[in-house]
């Protein structure tokens, strides 16, 4: 991706951001995929422009914002792996 590219998606991403819900990736498509393939919908992260920032800069979003919602989603999502996996491993 072009730098030229990269700064005006960034940007287009950032005058959408403060306060309000953007459809990035179309609401409802994790949902219709997992119905489709038999697995559970884990759930849905909310976005927010900390999570690329700090995986540019090699720094874990979960530890460094843990109170954010995005957090807060990431942590339900690896209790419900969780959840799942230990279900199958029981039966």
């Amino acid at each position: 991706m072009t730098e030229l590219r990269r700064k005006r998606i960034l940007w287009s991403l950032q005058k959408h951001r403060f306060g309000k819900e953007i459809d990035l990736f179309k609401t409802g498509g994790g949902e219709r995929a997992a119905l489709q393939l038999g697995v559970p919908f884990l759930g849905r992260v909310p976005f927010d422009h900390q999570i690329v920032e700090g995986a540019d800069f090699g720094i874990t979003f979960v530890r460094k914002y843990p109170d954010s919602e995005a957090a807060k989603a990431f942590t339900q999502i690896v209790a419900e792996v969780i959840n799942f996996v230990s279900e199958e491993d029981s039966k």
